[in-house]
């Protein structure tokens, strides 16, 4: 009996290796051009192996085949899928849910779970969606973001600035003055654009100095000059004394308080710089803030504004 057994055993391995583990065609009629894979499936009545064929995609195994009938494939019910073919006996669950800063981007459905994505501006990290990084001033944007991947920087090159922290902007390039009929009065940098000031009449015929210019451009080359002064961030008192020695009118600073210059005073900078010039048109802006910041023993502004001249 014993022995009986033992033959019958080696001969079910020897007929289980036998069976071809790759994909054969059906005749299934919305089938007919594809190969299905099959799995092997032990018929306990019959003590044997069946080749069964797998259920496709958006489909689960309801019953195995035997030696009379094939597969029974059923649907998968809502909010479950199968993506593969498979012989699975209950489909899975639509187990993704979007996050904060995600938003649905392929909803569940019968082959496939749901897809979730980040919003715009966001790149997907550890499991969360993550703000794209800005490059700071002086660097630019290299690669901009996208849902998966952070903001990639670079360092301005020569002959280019960013002013501004940004995360789609690249570096800009410095403001050719000469084609613009003005002249570089201050040297850009990685961090500002070159400032330009228009011609006086004793240039006009200086190579680096030709060309039609506007009101407006020499409203421009004004203010980078004034913005370069307010990023020196001076005190009140500094500011004060240094419009007190500005040639020309002057401009009262009594409505300024001390408990807000710590917030505003880049801004207010800026704004009474521009009242001054308002008020004294005619004079050279350069060279009056050289002028100012010396006689006021702001040595620090003075010596960075004479060395980008």
């Amino acid at each position: 009996m014993i022995l009986i057994s033992l033959c019958t055993y080696v001969l079910s391995i020897i007929s289980f290796s036998s069976v071809p583990l790759v994909t054969q065609p059906i005749d299934h009629p919305q089938m007919e051009s594809f190969l299905v894979p099959v799995y092997q499936h032990w018929d306990d009545e019959l003590s044997q192996y069946h080749i069964c064929e797998q259920c496709p995609p958006g489909t689960y195994r309801k019953k195995h085949c035997n030696a009379e009938k094939r597969t029974e494939c059923a649907l998968c019910p809502d909010s479950h899928y199968t993506e593969y073919w498979n012989y699975l006996d209950e489909c899975q669950y639509c187990n993704v849910f979007c996050k904060e800063y995600q938003y649905v981007k392929n909803e569940c459905n019968s082959t496939h779970n749901r897809v979730c994505e980040c919003v715009e501006g966001h790149y997907f990290e550890f499991e969360f969606c993550l703000k794209h990084y800005k490059c700071p001033p002086g660097f630019g944007v290299k690669r901009l973001g996208t849902p998966y991947v952070n903001t990639e920087c670079m360092k301005c090159p020569r002959g280019f600035f960013s002013i501004n922290s940004s995360a789609s902007q690249p570096c800009q390039k410095h403001t050719n003055c000469t084609a613009l009929g003005l002249k570089q009065v201050l040297r850009g940098n990685a961090f500002q654009d070159n400032v330009c000031e228009p011609c006086r009449s004793s240039e006009a015929s200086n190579s680096r100095c030709s060309g039609p210019f506007s009101k407006k451009e020499i409203a421009l080359c004004d203010q980078a000059a004034f913005k370069f002064i307010a990023r020196q961030k001076l005190t009140l008192k500094q500011l004060r004394v240094l419009l007190a020695h500005l040639p020309g009118k002057k401009i009262s600073t009594q409505h300024l308080r001390g408990a807000r210059w710590m917030n505003t005073g880049q801004v207010q900078t800026f704004r009474l710089l521009k009242h001054w010039k308002i008020a004294n048109l005619r004079l050279d802006t350069v060279e009056a803030l050289l002028r100012g910041l010396k006689e006021a023993n702001i040595h620090d502004a003075y010596t960075k504004l004479l060395h980008r001249l």
